[in-house]
């Protein structure tokens, strides 16, 4: 008899437990499933949005992307970085709660992301600081307060400031593409032009392109035409200058560089009075003016004529 009324205290105890139990996974507050993102897969346009409130718009726009305003160049590095992270977006698991400042995801910290395909949105979330073990992003989404880990760490990618994200690439073409070099400056031209390949050329040196000179009757001398075209493509800006390129801004000398597919017209403004010397170029197109060294500015204007 009392084995049987410990059996039935033992029963009662764990059908309470079990009750318990149920009552606890079947509470829609206590409960939770991980949404299901799915990560876009073609990105025309990203909006970023920082705590501080500056504003940040990256536009593809006839296979470029664009800051605005300003229209100015994106760094194609830092937004395929961008590109990536938003397309391989993945939720690992929901974090216990706990205040958003821990998580660098409250109103004055985190960078709100939108990212558009077309006029439609496609992804909108908020990052935070990476994870303790560096292998997750905290991250929240719009209409919903919990914070969750995604896979990888990428919120450096998206905390840049809008002249951050300008490009520095003044020329990015090599050397070897070039057909055709115009230099203007002092309201005289110069070209260079490549030579046409003959098998009777008695001027063309195996395996070397050869330039020839408008300013002059003999062939210029390759070696340094070729020093030359080295010395400033590809070039990068070693950072910007204030201010934007104008139509009518003045310039020392004019280089435009042409391929078979595109053209480009270097403007060297001036020499700036500094410690540094150094010089201010602008891109004809891009409204952006670059700074180059002292010494970068002396290759660009040296003296072609002496070839």
């Amino acid at each position: 008899m009392k084995n049987r009324t410990k059996y039935i205290a033992l029963i009662s105890i764990l059908a309470i437990l079990l009750l318990i139990w149920l009552l606890l996974e079947l509470n829609p507050e206590k409960t939770y499933r991980v949404p299901d993102i799915k990560a876009p897969t073609n990105i025309t346009g990203i909006v970023i949005v920082k705590g501080t409130g500056e504003k940040i718009i990256l536009t593809l726009t006839n296979g470029n992307w664009m800051l605005e305003p300003g229209d100015y160049f994106a760094d194609v590095r830092d937004v395929n970085l961008m590109l990536e992270a938003l397309k391989s977006f993945e939720i690992t698991d929901l974090v216990s709660g706990g205040s958003l400042v821990n998580y660098n995801l409250d109103a004055l910290n985190r960078i709100e992301v939108k990212a558009y395909d077309g006029s439609k949105e496609v992804m909108h979330i908020y990052i935070g600081k990476i994870s303790a073990t560096f292998k997750h992003t905290y991250v929240q989404f719009d209409d919903d307060a919990n914070v969750y880990q995604a896979k990888k760490t990428f919120n450096e990618y998206f905390n840049k400031s809008f002249d951050g994200l300008i490009s520095r690439n003044i020329t990015e073409f090599d050397k070897d593409s070039l057909v055709q070099v115009r230099i203007k400056e002092n309201g005289k031209e110069y070209l260079l032009s490549v030579m046409k390949s003959s098998s009777t050329n008695k001027n063309e040196i195996s395996g070397e392109v050869r330039w020839k000179a408008s300013w002059k009757r003999t062939l210029p001398d390759n070696a340094r035409v070729n020093s030359f075209l080295q010395k400033i493509t590809p070039l990068t800006a070693d950072g910007l200058a204030p201010g934007k390129m104008g139509v009518k801004t003045p310039y020392l000398r004019l280089i435009e560089l042409k391929t078979e597919k595109e053209t480009v017209s270097m403007y060297i403004i001036r020499q700036e009075n500094t410690r540094d010397k150094f010089y201010i170029v602008g891109v004809k197109g891009n409204p952006s003016l670059f700074k180059v060294s002292k010494d970068q500015g002396k290759n660009l204007m040296e003296n072609i004529k002496e070839f």
